[in-house]
């Protein structure tokens, strides 16, 4: 690492949290009864430095103080610890406070006594995690210098190793997290996420001076695919228009060079693929990058053109997935030309429910994103089997007879049994084998008296539950060979009026949420 750094990030003992460390200043807390210990040390250190940085003083009288600051001040180097305060082994139970409450094994602790036989250092060291015991008779001012150094060296030196190791940690679970996005809807957020973690940038700090984006630079748009900061509202802005000459500059670099390119508290991250597509992260700091930062970067792009790959080609199956699914949806508008219109509306319902239910952690066992990413072109297949009923029930002006009406009611079986044989060897969460449990599920009633099967509740697959909703309501608001629409807000009485009999009481709720009465 480079000793010259202003700052250090370091991990807490669960390495759920970067604490900054105090930037231009080593904390050093004086803890001690005698006000005189603390004046005469004050004026001892007060000219120290060390690796550039002077010392920041914390003053405590006692030992209930000691663990009041040492709680608001975590990222303190070293303490110089009296033993005997308010009791005869204050000092001692603000050791084991630090190292067993606040699961603190950064900062050094020197154990500074008075009284040798209250405490003898024999069993002190062995019973206490302190890094040095002292006679405050045998700390000379050199002695104290000589113990400020090695204390500061060992606290800069494990500071730099959990960074090392929290750096190394984010990118393996950057990697693991990023390779199961699968759209790049949500990878390059994502990506643009875990580099700035790896870089320490806090994700709440919304400042100026942590921000950055991701942009598309594989052709002239050059679009910007995400952002952070100041750049969080320029999505689908072009980079031209977004950032100045000097930035765009930078960028340009590392796309024509095809390398990263580091900054004064600024870099620009190139990655690109297999397939020739590029991309470029521009991340603004606001304090300089240590060798390790950029040697963590260069990892971490190594992973993300991996992943930018297997992002890519699963667009490209989904792509071909859903032109077999539009191929498909094609057969049943053939025979019954209403079907057009209604299986366009039933898909931009369906997603937009679905998306609401996502947002409201309603069905988490249920869904996910690519559930979410998938249901409403999925949805456009529910009536595929209609290819199975003759035209002349299908397109008939009145009313169906029984004998017609069981015929029309073989449709989900039909569509089901199609678009499971599409679907086998394919993956379980997928486009086709949604669309085969909608088909075949669609009519299905939360109450088990729909068709064909008689399936009750939860035994209905979510995606047809949801369908079964935005079917029925689409149905009643449309004009059919055998039927005139019916108002609006009288469909919706029916929706409602069917929530725990035909519907999933919760997606009538957000259906009604979604589409009030009143326009």
């Amino acid at each position: 690492m480079d000793e010259q750094r202003d700052d250090f990030f370091y991990a807490e003992a669960d390495e759920k949290e970067v604490i900054e460390v105090s930037k231009g200043k080593w904390k050093v807390m004086i803890v001690d009864d005698e006000e005189e210990v603390h004046e005469v040390t004050n004026v001892t250190l007060g000219d120290f430095t060390y690796d550039r940085k002077g010392l920041d003083f914390l003053h405590a009288y006692s030992g209930e103080d000691a663990k009041r600051l040492m709680k608001e001040h975590p990222d303190t180097a070293l303490i110089l610890l009296d033993v005997v305060m308010e009791t005869d082994n204050a000092g001692l139970d603000v050791v084991k406070y630090i190292r067993d409450t606040l699961k603190n094994s950064r900062v050094r602790i020197i154990l500074r006594t008075g009284q040798p036989g209250q405490a003898p250092e024999k069993e002190v060291v062995r019973n206490y995690d302190i890094n040095d015991y002292k006679e405050k008779s045998e700390l000379t001012i050199q002695k104290l210098f000589t113990v400020l150094f090695s204390s500061l060296r060992s606290y800069r030196d494990i500071v730099t190793l959990d960074e090392n190791r929290l750096g190394l940690k984010k990118i393996i679970e950057s990697s693991s997290e990023l390779f199961e996005l699968q759209s790049m809807e949500n990878f390059s957020p994502g990506v643009l996420t875990q580099l700035m973690a790896i870089l320490h940038v806090a994700e709440t700090d919304e400042s100026s001076e942590a921000s950055g984006f991701l942009a598309d630079v594989s052709n002239q748009d050059r679009v910007i695919l995400s952002g952070r900061g100041i750049y969080e509202d320029k999505v689908g802005a072009s980079v031209s228009d977004t950032v100045n000459g000097e930035i765009a500059n930078r960028l340009s670099t590392a796309f024509n060079e095809k390398k990263n390119g580091y900054y004064d508290g600024n870099c620009a991250v190139y990655f690109e693929n297999r397939h020739n597509l590029s991309y470029v992260a521009y991340i603004n700091l606001s304090r300089e990058l240590s060798e390790w930062d950029k040697r963590l970067v260069e990892i971490f792009c190594s992973n993300v053109s991996i992943a930018f790959d297997n992002v890519y080609l699963y667009q490209q199956f989904s792509n071909i997935q859903e032109s077999a699914i539009l191929s498909l949806a094609k057969l049943a508008e053939y025979k019954d030309t209403d079907t057009g219109e209604h299986i366009k509306r039933v898909s931009d319902i369906t997603s937009t429910i679905a998306k609401r239910l996502f947002e409201k952690n309603l069905f988490e066992d249920e869904m996910d994103a690519i559930f979410v990413e998938h249901v409403g072109l999925a949805s456009i297949l529910h009536d595929v089997g209609k290819v199975g009923v003759p035209e002349r029930i299908l397109l008939k002006p009145g009313k169906p007879t029984d004998e017609e009406w069981e015929i029309i009611k073989q449709h989900p079986e039909i569509g089901g049994d199609i678009l499971n044989k599409a679907a086998e060897n394919l993956e379980v969460n997928n486009y086709i084998k949604i669309a085969a449990d909608i088909a075949l599920f669609h009519h299905e009633k939360y109450d088990g008296s729909g068709y064909p099967l008689g399936k009750k509740g939860g035994a209905i697959p979510l995606c047809a539950r949801i369908v079964a909703v935005v079917d029925v309501y689409d149905a009643l608001v449309s004009r059919r060979p055998y039927k005139d629409p019916m108002p609006r807000n009288e469909a919706l009485t029916v929706i409602k009026d069917g929530a725990g009999k035909s519907f999933d009481p919760l997606i009538v709720d957000t259906f009604l949420e979604l589409f009030p009465k009143q326009p």
